[in-house]
């Protein structure tokens, strides 16, 4: 059997961020969805910190 590697804080950092965020979106589009157009503005800079973590990640595992 292969031992499992602990998960880096990193990803478990995005993923609780990434939720928050996903229901977050999902309130705006549900209560006011004529204000859709914010959605980019939260969606790019997760986006950014998303690879910025997943490269601090890959960098911490070398």
């Amino acid at each position: 059997m292969s031992e499992r590697k602990p998960e880096h804080p990193a990803v478990k950092i995005a993923g609780a961020v990434g939720a928050f965020i996903f229901i977050t979106v999902l309130m705006l589009a549900v209560l006011v969805p004529e204000h859709l157009s914010i959605v980019g503005w939260i969606v790019i800079p997760l986006a950014i910190m998303g690879i910025a973590l997943a490269w601090f990640a890959s960098k911490k595992q070398e």
